[in-house]
């Protein structure tokens, strides 16, 4: 297995276009935290497992998208972290994503593993007082 080290440019703005497109909204030039949307076309996605060595926080603002732990649909939230091997993601319906990251520069580490499926079953990790309802099927979200 190869691994490869990227920064945060190279990683998700050189490689991305056209298949998705970033904007930063903030980053912090004592710190280097940042948070930033991300638009990923449909039938898309990042086909390689990844590492970073700080905090990620993620929230699906439209759109769904898979990922290792299943299906993610608008509105979910994480937060993973630092050194969490996450990925890999696609998206059928194309999706908006707020990310935020905490604690350095963030660097990004492929990994040439694993499988990618666009029908895992959703795996949620949750605090151990959640963990009942991780279970719970979808029925649909109720309209506005």
């Amino acid at each position: 297995m190869s691994r490869s080290t990227r920064k945060f440019v190279d990683a998700f703005v050189h490689a991305a276009p056209p298949r998705r497109l970033l904007a930063n909204f903030r980053i912090d030039p004592d710190t280097e935290g940042r948070s930033w949307v991300i638009g990923v076309i449909p039938m898309n996605g990042v086909l390689r497992a990844e590492t970073h060595p700080v905090v990620e926080e993620m929230y699906l603002l439209e759109g769904k998208m898979v990922g290792n732990l299943g299906i993610m649909r608008a509105g979910v939230y994480f937060w993973r972290p630092p050194e969490v091997k996450h990925g890999l993601y696609g998206s059928t319906t194309g999706c908006l994503i707020l990310f935020r990251l905490r604690g350095g520069t963030l660097s990004t580490t492929f990994h040439d593993d694993g499988v990618f499926s666009w029908s895992l079953p959703h795996r949620p990790v949750l605090p151990v007082e959640l963990q009942g309802v991780g279970g719970w099927p979808w029925t649909g979200a109720n309209s506005y």
